[in-house]
């Protein structure tokens, strides 16, 4: 009886903590970086897709979140040592893994294209046809594995996509890499005859791939608890149908 009794004490204490961490976790600090069109600018507001999932999941579960937007490489820092408590939208890499928490459900996909300036001639069969060129990336990006860690190839390095664009328009490299639905969006915001320089190259290699909000590991047992309740919300999210009309949206 005595052990039962233990048992139930530590349980309590176990709740306890937990819905304290909870309440610790009703303010939180989000931060991005514009990425349509999972999250961007429209009249002046906050817009996206991811944004859109997240700010359901925050009024689901009474959370009050704060967006900050950040350059990329400063909004990975800022997760990193704890200036702020999540950020979206980003992939898994096992370097990133060190010092975030992921959810068991991404917030959405990306594919990747390749894009040349039109009638390059350009084909890409495989990662070794870039041999020789130089391929436009955004600083601190990850695309997908094959792609980071090949070697064969100059990359050229930008601070978003639009600028990669303006490059690759300008005959500063030869191709670019860029998430096909943020080609859409970025390329419309250039102005009127920038889509006309572009050419798709075709390249049938290139996965689809998961993005996540994830959660810093520097702030310990809040993060740990939020990235718990954003798994379950994402599940029941896809399993009430709220999450694909989110996405319907922005088709």
């Amino acid at each position: 009886m005595r052990y039962r009794i233990t048992i139930s004490l530590n349980m309590i204490i176990f709740l306890c903590g937990i819905f304290s961490y909870l309440s610790a976790a009703e303010k939180v600090a989000f931060v991005y970086e514009v990425y349509p069109p999972y999250e961007y600018y429209e009249n002046g507001e906050l817009t996206g897709r991811d944004y859109d999932i997240i700010k359901e999941i925050c009024r689901r579960t009474g959370i009050e979140p704060e967006f900050r937007e950040r350059p990329w490489k400063r909004a990975i820092q800022e997760v990193k040592d704890g200036t702020s408590d999540a950020i979206f939208s980003l992939v898994k890499t096992d370097e990133r893994e060190t010092f975030l928490y992921y959810p068991s459900e991404p917030l959405s996909y990306e594919s990747y294209i390749f894009l040349a300036r039109k009638g390059s001639g350009i084909k890409i069969n495989s990662l070794d046809d870039l041999k020789g060129k130089t391929v436009g990336v955004c600083c601190d990006y990850s695309y997908f594995d094959e792609f980071d860690n090949h070697k064969g190839f100059t990359r050229e390095y930008t601070k978003d996509d639009s600028h990669q664009l303006l490059k690759l328009a300008g005959g500063r490299m030869d191709v670019v890499i860029i998430n096909h639905q943020v080609y859409i969006f970025t390329v419309k915001g250039l102005g009127k005859g920038y889509a006309d320089k572009f050419e798709k190259i075709d390249y049938k290699k290139a996965p689809d791939i998961p993005m996540y909000v994830a959660f810093s590991k520097a702030l310990g047992k809040k993060t740990e608890v939020l990235n718990r309740q954003f798994s379950q919300e994402i599940r029941k999210m896809k399993n009430d149908g709220s999450y694909l009309r989110i996405l319907k949206k922005y088709k």
